[in-house]
């Protein structure tokens, strides 16, 4: 089984993530988002990658597996932040 049929993504779009502010003056929400925002972007690449050969077709699978996973890493370490900060987006 593929990494990516075992992760979902937690936030649906970029519009959301643009509206996280902090209580205090760290970044980190939107260094979070954006990192979030550019694994997105290419986890969404990398899946439809051209292929010459099935050795294309493999490492193209593994960098999108692995990307899902990261992304999946950054999310999590972003619901735990927002939840310390009380950063609440309806919608999501």
């Amino acid at each position: 089984m593929r990494a990516a049929a075992r992760w979902f993504r937690r936030f649906r779009g970029a519009r959301y993530l643009a509206r996280i502010s902090s209580t205090i003056d760290c970044e980190c929400p939107h260094h979070l988002a954006r990192l979030l925002s550019s694994f997105t972007q290419f986890e969404e690449y990398s899946a439809q990658c051209e292929n010459r050969r099935a050795s294309d077709a493999e490492i193209h699978a593994y960098l999108h597996d692995r990307t899902v996973e990261a992304r999946s890493i950054i999310e999590e370490a972003l619901i735990v932040l927002m939840e310390f900060e009380g950063i609440v987006l309806n919608g999501e």
